[in-house]
């Protein structure tokens, strides 16, 4: 018992938040995740309702797993619970720490959504260098383009901000909707979300009725415009008959990954016209790669080389690059970048698929449009 150390860690980092006004008066907590003599998991947590300027390390409660009380006088943070859920959850994180922060508070009171102006993904994906490409097709599927001097579109349908690392701009248009959408028609098709996949040869059948790789579809993945962010309308477009033209389970899978495919590049290309910058890298990560069509499907869509990492949750390991920025690990958010980068893959396009993907490209742009002016109709 005692964890000495421990706790005046832990009372430091809170005084530490308090300094830069992360939290107030007795708002948020810190937890450190211990391990007692025959193993059994505990946690030191900050006690509830104390002023971080009047606490002391004897002040730090000790429990376990389930909520009791091992060690201290005090009561524990009234939050310990989702403290103990994260360990349980994610057994690799030792610390937690629960801010108040003055703007996100605002607008989580205020019910407003945060957009991606400053994400991190540039910097996890490798987006350091002017001219870079971020794609992180996750949930949302932002595009981020680094450049060096902040870069305004007059007709207002994207996002600028400052890069992390000092020196840079992002220039940002987004897909706003990605993994959710499919995640939606997973489930109107009884399957996993992983289990989306158009790899393989079709069966015989498939590839010879009517209406093979007809279908288009519109489930919420669109290009972005910041002064029209509403509800549109949408769903999926085939040959009619159905009955006749044959469309199968694999078409419509097909055409909800080619919706976000063509998305991206329709976003890809409004930042082109934008920035009048053609990005000399593409690199797209997020939980959507884990479709293993994807990646492929993309690299064909836009015809060129993508650098695509597999990490399902990218935003951990951005923070952790700031963290390790903060707390001096490394000099600078560019040197964080390039040493706790995920590792990545190199996709070739299929150029034998070009005019084809082109084709069906221009088809599914000039129905959105359609689309767009009925939706305002409507």
């Amino acid at each position: 018992m005692g964890w000495e150390a421990e706790k005046e860690e832990i009372v430091q980092a809170a005084r530490h938040l308090l300094s830069k006004g992360l939290v107030a008066a007795t708002s948020g907590n810190v937890s450190m995740c211990l391990e007692d003599a025959d193993g059994s998991k505990l946690l030191a947590i900050t006690p509830t309702s104390m002023r971080y300027e009047e606490m002391k390390p004897e002040d730090v409660v000790v429990i376990d797993f389930e909520g009791d009380v091992v060690e201290g006088y005090a009561n524990p943070s009234s939050e310990s619970l989702i403290h103990i859920a994260v360990y349980k959850a994610r057994p690799d994180i030792k610390c937690v720490i629960h801010t108040h922060s003055v703007y996100a508070s605002v607008l989580a009171v205020c019910g407003v959504d945060l957009p991606p102006i400053l994400d991190e993904l540039v910097t996890y994906l490798g987006g350091v260098e002017v001219e870079q490409l971020g794609v992180l097709a996750g949930w949302s599927g932002p595009l981020q383009l680094v450049t060096s001097q902040a870069v305004f579109d007059c007709e207002g349908r994207t996002w600028t901000g400052r890069h992390v690392v000092p020196h840079r701009w992002v220039l940002e248009s987004s897909t706003t909707e990605a993994g959710r959408s499919l995640e939606w028609f997973a489930t109107v098709l009884g399957t996993d979300y992983n289990e989306i996949d158009i790899e393989g040869t079709p069966e015989p059948e498939e590839s010879d009725h009517l209406g093979h790789d007809q279908a288009v579809a519109y489930l919420g993945p669109r290009i972005m415009n910041a002064k029209k962010l509403g509800v549109q309308q949408g769903g999926f477009m085939f040959p009619v008959p159905a009955g006749q033209m044959g469309i199968s389970r694999r078409d419509l899978m097909r055409s909800a990954l080619e919706n976000l495919a063509f998305a991206i590049k329709g976003n890809a290309l409004q930042l082109a016209e934008v920035s009048g910058i053609e990005p000399s890298m593409v690199c797209l990560g997020g939980g959507v790669t884990n479709i293993r069509a994807f990646a492929q499907l993309t690299a064909d869509t836009l015809d060129t080389a993508i650098r695509v990492t597999d990490m399902k949750d990218p935003s951990p390991l951005g923070a952790a690059m700031c963290a390790a920025t903060g707390v001096g690990v490394y000099g600078s958010l560019a040197e964080a970048a390039v040493e706790m980068k995920a590792p990545d893959r190199s996709i070739e396009p299929d150029k034998s698929n070009a005019s084809l993907m082109e084709e069906r490209f221009e088809r599914w742009l000039s129905l959105y449009r359609g689309l767009e002016g009925l939706s305002g109709e409507l």
